[in-house]
């Protein structure tokens, strides 16, 4: 039941997303809480102890999304985005540095299932998280690699919920990355016309 009701929330918490509506941020940290949960007792550690991390993260983006964190008079909510091409190099070196020593860590552990995939999708979503964060549209490019490999995760362990969650996630993922990459041409176009008055 647990496990049902996470899914639940992870596909409102995916509607905000793919809406790039801050209230994402909001079901993201209830959906975290269930995770830590579920994912600690089906032996995936890694991505257990990362909704502790996704959670801290939550409260920060929400607050980056909504303008808090800057000071100014004119607060506004914050705009989608292109990452950087040099900011890649953050995101390479996250996933590099991280998965390899997890996935060592987690294969030491006997109650670890799955420790290579629990490690190589815990750092790609770490990355895709903190450009989430930064209302980079490129985020949804990391998903699409975490998403297949949630789904096996899920599979793996017998979280068979979770797994179709995820299976819908990828569906979602490619959707949203159309959409926001759209919403991003659309911004630079309609500044571009006010730039010119």
């Amino acid at each position: 039941m647990i496990e049902i009701i996470a899914a639940i929330i992870g596909l409102i918490y995916l509607y905000f997303e793919y809406h790039a509506n801050a209230w994402m941020w909001v079901f993201g940290l209830i959906m975290q809480a269930l995770y830590i949960y579920l994912f600690y007792v089906n032996g995936v550690f890694a991505n257990a102890a990362i909704n502790l991390l996704y959670g801290v993260m939550s409260i920060y983006g929400l607050l980056e999304w909504k303008g808090l964190l800057h000071q100014s008079a004119h607060r506004e909510e914050k705009r989608i985005e292109s990452m950087p091409k040099k900011q890649w190099w953050v995101v390479i070196a996250i996933v590099a540095l991280l998965t390899i020593p997890v996935a060592l860590l987690l294969g030491n552990l006997e109650e670890s299932q799955v420790p290579w995939l629990d490690s190589l999708s815990t750092t790609l979503s770490i990355a895709a998280t903190w450009m989430l964060i930064h209302k980079y549209y490129q985020e949804w490019i990391l998903w699409m690699i975490v998403e297949p490999l949630m789904i096996a995760v899920g599979i793996l362990t017998g979280m068979y919920a979770t797994a179709l969650l995820y299976a819908v996630n990828l569906v979602v993922v490619l959707l949203g990355y159309r959409k926001w990459k759209k919403l991003f041409e659309n911004q630079k176009t309609t500044q571009s016309h006010l730039s010119n008055y």
